[in-house]
């Protein structure tokens, strides 16, 4: 009695007719054992599916997390350079002629070089490689301007990115 009401209940789920009341014909049986592997079998088909969804996710989670982990660590380590880097450096002067010191020049040359988010080798190697030639004076990489030009005297403002020099040059 109890697997009539069971095949009774099941081919209602399914769609299936039963004929007459006292069960479920052999035939009928049969379509919903068939209904019921189908059934499994797409089952199955979507819990693979579903394994392999989830591994996927698990692998794009954890490159995420990685790239996540990386852009942290050079977001940490940027505010404690740019830090450091954004003070303003006084980097020398250099007498025509000669070499960069820190100590006073008389004369014709670079004076009161400083550099802001650059190196001060990096500047002076800048400065020594301007094309004073070209108005106003350049270097591949950088952007000059005057600040004020006048008769035998310039200050000079190069930037590059977030680097700026600034130098004054004349006799």
């Amino acid at each position: 009695m109890r697997s009539t009401a069971v095949a009774v209940v099941v081919a209602a789920f399914f769609g299936v007719v039963l004929t007459g009341c006292g069960g479920a014909s052999d035939e009928e049986l049969q379509q919903l054992d068939q209904r019921i592997a189908a059934l499994d079998k797409r089952v199955a088909d979507l819990q693979a599916q579903l394994e392999d969804e989830q591994a996927k996710a698990t692998a794009v989670e954890k490159r995420l997390t990685a790239r996540l982990r990386a852009v942290r660590r050079q977001i940490s380590g940027l505010e404690t350079t740019s830090e450091a880097a954004s003070a303003i450096q006084e980097c020398g002067n250099k007498p025509v002629g000669g070499g960069w010191t820190y100590e006073q020049i008389l004369g014709a040359g670079h004076t009161n070089l400083t550099a802001t988010n650059v190196s001060c080798s990096e500047a002076r190697f800048v400065v020594d490689q301007l094309d004073f030639s070209s108005d106003p004076p350049s270097y591949p990489g950088w952007t000059c301007e005057y600040i004020s030009h006048e008769y035998e005297f310039a200050e000079i403002r190069c930037t590059s990115g977030i680097k700026v020099l600034r130098f004054q040059t004349g006799s």
